[in-house]
């Protein structure tokens, strides 16, 4: 019996058991288990609370993910562009280099986006696969989509990442575009959220 059947059951045991003929003398022991109640109550409480404070706190911390993602992509493409990719003045500015850079390519679209529930509520798991980007924009849009219904809801350097932020109930579809130096390639083809 999880805790909400258990408050539930509580408080029928407590109606049936005050001042009940039938069970003469169970004062003392109906007196704890009202306070056992009580605390039980309060306890549920409490942790719905806490879940809403680390829910809205998750939400805050992956916001400020996304702004430094974006940020930070954008910083470090301003350095390679300003030194002209020159290694030492790349690194001067705290940014690695990878070794060995063949000349980059105009990019493809990614390909296989896939988009699943991964068993937390609203959030949504995303994979594709392309070859040659530095980082990737994904975009979310409410159904139906629209030229301007589009909004970035997260820069990434892997070919999967966790969105948050889907509601229950309510289609929504996702695409992804790699970028690299030559600049940002075509948007994958549209994926829509299983609706739960």
């Amino acid at each position: 019996m999880n805790p909400a059947k258990k408050v539930e059951k509580g408080a029928a045991i407590i109606k049936e058991s005050t001042n009940n003929p039938l069970v003469p003398g169970n004062g003392p022991c109906l007196a704890a288990f009202v306070a056992a109640q009580a605390n039980l109550i309060a306890a549920t409480q409490a942790l719905t609370v806490a879940r809403d404070v680390v829910k809205q706190a998750t939400l805050a911390r992956n916001d400020a993910v996304l702004d430094w993602d974006t940020k930070v992509s954008c910083l470090a493409a301003f350095t390679e562009a300003v030194t002209d990719g020159n290694p030492t003045a790349i690194m001067s500015a705290g940014f690695g280099v990878r070794a060995n850079a063949s000349i980059p390519k105009p990019l493809t679209a990614p390909l296989d986006l896939l988009v699943k529930t991964n068993g937390s509520p609203g959030i949504s798991k995303l994979s594709w696969s392309l070859a040659g980007a530095d980082t990737f924009l994904v975009e979310r849009s409410p159904d139906p989509v629209t030229a301007t219904s589009w909004e970035q809801v997260r820069v990434t350097t892997k070919t999967q990442c966790e969105i948050p932020g889907a509601e229950p109930g309510e289609k929504c579809w996702f695409r992804v575009a790699g970028v690299n130096t030559v600049g940002q390639g075509p948007w994958s083809a549209e994926a829509p959220r299983p609706v739960m």
